[in-house]
């Protein structure tokens, strides 16, 4: 279910999950929220 993990683009995770987890600045965010 990954529309349940990226419900704030649940299409482009369709398209592209691979590369949505690289540039999806919310899924940055997560991770390094004080980084960009």
């Amino acid at each position: 279910m990954d529309i349940n993990m990226k419900s704030h683009t649940p299409v482009k995770a369709s398209q592209g999950k691979k590369k949505e987890e690289d540039n999806d600045p919310l899924l940055n965010f997560k991770e390094k929220p004080f980084r960009n």
